[in-house]
């Protein structure tokens, strides 16, 4: 079969499968036409951007990028979730062909046949193109840069190289992340272009001016608006990634104060950071202020930060897709075409590392570079799915390369160095591939919160919903949010005890907050539990004494209890708070 003809057969299959896919993702799970957390951030930000409203006053706190992307599709009339789907399926499928491309360049068409097979084997990159997120695009954007400079470095052109940097200044707007790799792409250009400076001066001066052509809007907008260069989440996300909880993994800042939103947590950063220094602060500020908590982490704590330096490779080469949103472990339980696509990250990670150590052409120096990159991403920050997928097309064509290699060694009747190097992969992928640390767990209670809260919400099925919230808390039954939303589906389906129990639950597990304390009140008091309901409102007068809800409870409780004095003074109380309240003067007026 002819390579192109090959190629075609690869990305058909691929069409297939994500037809298939998309089909049953609809059918099968609530979160297909419901955005949670980034997702629905980005998707409320696009539409207010496609509404009008362009350039908000406020420095860019999220990467902006792949929101004024999502906008422009909004525009177009395609401003539904499936729609954005099926562009970025699309997506996906010219992801292949960079892949194949690429590929080609650096070992040649049978490499590259075998790369593209295995990344349609990968279940991470259908599962995040129908996602509300950036994954799918910010790697569209990489691969098309490292296309593009590969050419550039092969063929020359001053344009070649500035589309190269146009494409990743592209990217960072969706990736920041991606500014990683400027000081390893110019070492490149150093090494690969030319025996003359000039040469290699033009070639970096115009991948260095392309790359900033995209940023330079959206820096000159924050740093007059007191921002940072494209977003202001990099100080709170590298505080989450290092400090004395953390396990390479996302952390819930819960006890410094945060609620876990992505919606509220530019607000919440802010006011803790200021609360600290006593004075306001700019957003800049604000990231420093966060980005020094985590360099103390550092400095007090060198032997606890080699240790997480170490969990973060442990977490980055193993199989097991950690995310902060959606979890692709937990969406095959619904999905299961998605177990097709069976290849595991641990397995690339093995089959890549014969080819890393043999003598390496510009183009593989050019993935290596992206690779070391991305890898110095998860060791500043965190791990996840959806971060360290930049890693892999340089791990699909290494991986492919190695393929072919033992191919060959076997038809030459080299079976010794084919046997050698096949033992060597199946040893590494069985040390990466084992899940180490089952901390992670909270993860997955998150996802099954999270799809609780949209059978509950959206789709207004309780009954879907208690069996999502159940595995949730017993995963995690730390998390008073996950029993708070317990006690609202138990609520709504008129288990009251069921729901009493589930709001005390989570009024034991964050009693400074008033709203559990306050509906097991509600709760206690419709089934008859006077006295309950009494303490639980008294412990929710503690936290906000000028509530006129909880008076007036209070005084009707008081009331039903023969407890007349106290009656009057909490409906006094009520009265004063709301004058014109005519249900606490009817009360009033029964006593």
């Amino acid at each position: 079969m002819r390579p192109n003809i090959a190629l075609l057969a690869v990305i058909a299959g691929a069409a297939l499968f994500r037809v298939a896919y998309f089909l049953q993702y609809r059918s099968a799970s609530v979160f297909f036409d419901t955005p949670f957390l980034d997702a629905f951030v980005y998707d409320e930000w696009a539409r207010r951007i496609a509404a009008g409203a362009w350039l908000p006053a406020e420095p860019f706190y999220f990467p902006p990028g792949y929101a004024y992307a999502l906008a422009s599709l909004y525009r177009l009339g395609l401003s539904s979730p499936a729609s954005v789907y099926v562009v970025q399926l699309g997506l996906g499928l010219l992801n292949l062909v960079l892949v194949h491309r690429i590929a080609g360049r650096a070992f040649g068409s049978r490499v590259a046949l075998v790369a593209a097979v295995l990344a349609v084997l990968y279940a991470s990159f259908p599962f995040f193109e129908t996602k509300l997120m950036s994954p799918t695009l910010g790697l569209s954007l990489l691969l098309a840069s490292i296309a593009t400079l590969a050419a550039a470095q092969e063929q020359g052109g001053v344009w070649r190289w500035a589309g190269g940097g146009v494409l990743l200044g592209a990217a960072s707007l969706v990736r920041p992340e991606t500014l990683l790799a400027a000081p390893l792409l110019l070492v490149w250009i150093a090494c690969w272009v030319g025996p003359r400076w000039r040469a290699t001066a033009i070639a970096a001066g115009a991948l260095v001016a392309g790359w900033a052509l995209p940023i330079l809007p959206v820096a000159i907008h924050n740093l007059r608006a007191g921002g940072e260069l494209i977003s202001a989440q990099s100080g709170i996300a590298f505080y989450q990634s290092n400090n004395s909880r953390a396990r390479g993994l996302y952390v819930f800042l819960s006890e410094e104060g945060f609620t876990g939103g992505p919606d509220t947590q530019a607000d919440e950063e802010k006011a803790i950071a200021e609360r600290a220094v006593g004075h306001a602060l700019t957003r800049a500020e604000v990231s420093a202020y966060w980005r020094g908590k985590g360099l103390r982490f550092i400095c007090d704590s060198p032997g606890r930060f080699v240790w997480l330096l170490g969990m973060k490779v442990m977490r980055y080469v193993e199989s097991y897709e950690y995310s902060t949103e959606f979890l692709l472990p937990v969406e095959r339980e619904d999905v299961w075409l998605l177990w097709l696509p069976f290849v595991p990250f641990a397995l690339l990670v093995a089959l890549s590392l014969p080819a890393l150590v043999r003598r390496h052409g510009a183009v593989e120096w050019l993935l290596l570079g992206f690779l070391a990159a991305n890898l110095l991403t998860m060791l500043l920050f965190y791990v996840s799915s959806r971060y360290r997928l930049p890693s892999l097309p340089p791990l699909l064509i290494f991986a492919a390369a190695t393929l072919v290699g033992v191919a060959d060694a076997v038809r030459d009747d080299r079976r010794a160095t084919a046997a050698r190097t096949v033992a060597v992969v199946m040893v590494v992928f069985v040390v990466a591939h084992v899940r180490k640390d089952a901390s992670s767990n909270f993860q997955e209670a998150a996802v099954h919160f999270n799809a609780g809260s949209a059978w509950a919400g959206k789709k207004g099925d309780h009954q879907r919903a208690l069996a999502e919230l159940r595995r949730a808390i017993a995963m995690d039954p730390s998390r008073y949010e996950f029993w708070m939303a317990e006690g609202r589906s138990f609520a709504a389906l008129g288990r009251r005890a069921d729901a009493a129990e589930a709001y005390g639950e989570a009024a034991r597990r964050r009693p400074q907050l008033f709203l559990p304390h306050a509906l097991q009140g509600q709760m206690l008091e419709e089934l008859g539990d006077l006295a309950g309901a009494r303490a639980a409102y008294d412990r929710a007068e503690q936290i906000r004494p000028d509530d006129f809800e909880i008076e007036l409870a209070l005084g009707e409780v008081a009331g039903r209890l023969g407890d007349r004095e106290a009656a009057i003074r909490h409906l006094d109380r009520a009265l004063t708070l709301r004058p014109d309240s005519t249900v606490a003067r009817a009360v009033r007026g029964r006593l």
